[in-house]
Parts: C-alpha cells; structure tokens; sequence
C-alpha cells in the first residue's frame, strides 16, 4: 500500500470542481493510506467559509461536504511534533507553515 501526505488543497477537490480534480480523484482509492496533518480539517473549514462567503457553495453543502470529510479513513498526524522541521522546509520553499506541515 502507498502512503500520501494529503492537504485541504487536494481534499476539497473531491467535493467540489477545481482545476486537477481528476488527478485529485485516483487518491479516493483503497490502495492508498491517506496521511493527513490534525489541521486539515480546520483549513477545509475555512476554504468552506470562503465560498459560502462568495455564493460559491450552498452552506447545507458545505456541511454535507465537512461530514463527507471527517468519515474518510484518515491516518491523522499530530502536527505538533513536527513544527520545527515544517518551520525549515516553509522558509526553504517559501511557504507557509501550515504548507510545510
């Protein structure tokens, strides 16, 4: 089995059409692990509020798509132990934190 580290930018993509959903998709498969950091679910939220926001997304489907999320069998990571090196690879790639995690 092949494990993957996913981010809110790739799981959102399964719930709602963005550009490289289709390659998002092939990770909805039973021969992958998905390793996700515990904040993932926080950031969805907040990709989620955004489009409320705009009109983008019917609220009730916003909540449809958080409980789609958090019923996927995630291995979920504690991004504690992980700050400093995160903290190396965000200001090497230019990135923020939350990226490097």
């Amino acid at each position: 089995m092949n494990e993957f580290v996913v981010d809110a930018s790739v799981a959102i993509k399964w719930y709602l059409p963005e550009h490289y959903s289709e390659h998002a998709d092939r990770f909805l498969n039973s021969f992958f692990e998905l390793l996700v950091p515990e904040l993932l679910f926080s950031e969805i939220g907040n990709v989620l509020r955004k489009r409320v926001m705009k009109s983008e997304c019917p609220y009730e489907k916003a909540v449809k798509i958080i409980k789609a999320i958090e019923a996927l069998p995630f291995q979920i990571g504690d991004t504690g132990i992980l700050t400093e090196e995160a903290l190396d690879i965000a200001c090497r790639a230019k990135r923020t934190i939350y990226d490097g995690l």
